[in-house]
């Protein structure tokens, strides 16, 4: 038997202070004393090398340099020599990419232009050159690039790549809990979201389709989108797009106040918000508002046919001062997953939530448009 340990390999474009590199990867290296109430304790696995494209971000502090001294780890040069660990063949047991943080541009659509595909092609060249593949976990949306996520996801499928991608939020327990039939039938879902425009927004719909792919007929994939900013998402509101009460319900599951906040916000038209709205095959229509006065929390409300009555709930994240303990839960996903090779959910998902954020995004460009979505038909 090889009682070798489990040598993972990371692939980070940064890893400073609160980034998800640290986030994620220091957990594997210190445990938060309060991680294991979530469900991470002592790391069955090791990190065995990394490669970190960025150690010189704007206004950070590189973590990784000091993490690799401390803990005896190898910083490479190249995406191939951190997973070969400097030989000519793979030679590690996982693959951890982690594109996200950095000095990269922004587009006309808001989004920030990370090299996703760059460092996922390099990675999947390794695999393809040493004749096998290792579980390989990509965190956040597959890419800017509607066509390099098509790309992407044909070669995952392709090469039935042992595969696990997207956000936290689906694994986030919310509150209050909340119990839906085993084959919900929705009817509308608002959700709001906070803090920045695309990166949240793929937060924000993760955790909706975790919900919604459930759903009795399954999932038949996006027909339209259509986004609306500032007066604009009031004035659709008012004509009905979508429900003043499903808004002011969201908001209410956070605070005490906070369907007033909303009341208070349309009242005075409060800015900046914004609303991405997709129009499902079946009907179902989900809206997400973005929002940052008063609300900083994942949230949502939703109605059900057939009298199946309204639900709300609030994502139970915390923040920096149990260093985002929702991220301890992941890393227990992401582990579970290198050692059984088992992903807990389908790479269609990581499909449909990054090719959606991307096609939000330029919905935005021609706000109140709707902008068909033929590419958003689920593979098979």
């Amino acid at each position: 038997m090889n009682s070798d340990p489990f040598r993972i390999a990371v692939v980070a474009t940064a890893y400073y202070a609160t980034s998800h590199a640290d986030v994620i990867v220091s957990r594997w290296l210190e445990p938060r004393p309060t991680d294991p109430q979530y469900g991470w304790e002592s790391p069955q696995t090791r990190i065995a090398s990394m490669y970190v494209e960025q150690q010189n971000v704007k206004d950070h502090e590189d973590l990784s340099a000091e993490k690799a001294r401390r803990f005896g780890i190898p910083i490479y040069k190249t995406v191939r020599e951190a997973l070969t660990l400097g030989g000519d063949t793979l030679a590690v047991d996982a693959v951890i990419l982690i594109g996200e943080h950095g000095d990269y541009p922004t587009n006309e659509f808001h989004q920030k232009m990370y090299p996703r595909k760059r460092l996922f092609d390099d990675v999947v060249a390794v695999f393809e050159s040493s004749g096998r593949s290792v579980p390989f976990f990509f965190d956040k949306h597959l890419s800017w690039d509607v066509d390099a996520v098509a790309e992407m996801s044909d070669r995952i499928r392709r090469d039935r790549l042992p595969f696990f991608g997207g956000s936290s939020t689906p694994f986030t327990p919310a509150i209050p809990e909340f119990h839906l039939p085993k084959m919900p039938d929705f009817e509308e879902i608002v959700a709001i979201y906070f803090a920045a425009l695309e990166p949240y927004l793929f937060h924000s719909l993760e955790w909706v389709e975790s919900l919604i792919e459930k759903r009795s007929g399954g999932e038949t994939g996006v027909r339209e989108i259509i986004a609306w900013q500032d007066d604009a998402v009031w004035n659709a509101m008012d004509r009905g797009e979508f429900s003043a009460d499903l808004l002011i319900g969201a908001g209410a599951a956070v605070l005490p106040d906070g369907g007033q906040v909303i009341r208070e916000l349309r009242e005075k038209r409060g800015k900046p918000v914004y609303a991405f709205q997709l129009r499902y095959h079946d009907g179902l229509k989900v809206t997400h508002f973005m929002i940052n006065d008063g609300i900083k929390k994942f949230c949502l409300a939703g109605r059900l046919r057939d009298a199946g009555g309204d639900f709300a709930a609030v994502l139970g994240t915390e923040g920096v001062e149990r260093f985002f303990p929702h991220f301890a839960r992941f890393c227990r996903k992401i582990e579970d997953f290198f050692l059984t090779g088992i992903a807990p959910n389908s790479p269609s998902r990581l499909y449909l939530t990054s090719t959606a954020t991307a096609l939000c995004m330029h919905a935005l460009a021609q706000p109140g448009v709707p902008l068909a979505t033929p590419q958003l038909v689920i593979p098979e």
